[in-house]
């Protein structure tokens, strides 16, 4: 048992013109030591990831997108 510390940091961007759309993200998360349930789980998380999304409207009322994200644990 005991206390952990975290560091977490995150960045976004958007972007947006003419019909077209960009946004993203991407995260951080680092525990300062692991930590085991008594099961032997792994109680503290790490790792970073992200996304993307596009999206272009082709109507008024219709826009097409995609995404694409990622988790990876560290």
């Amino acid at each position: 048992a005991g206390d952990v510390n975290y560091r977490h940091a995150a960045v976004d961007m958007i972007f947006k013109q003419r019909g077209l759309s960009v946004i993203s993200e991407m995260l951080y998360r680092s525990a300062d030591r692991e930590l085991r349930s008594s099961s032997g789980t792994i109680v503290t998380r790490s790792g970073w990831g992200g996304y993307v999304q596009a999206g272009q409207m082709v109507s008024a009322r219709l826009e097409l997108n995609g995404r694409f994200g990622r988790l990876i644990p560290g």
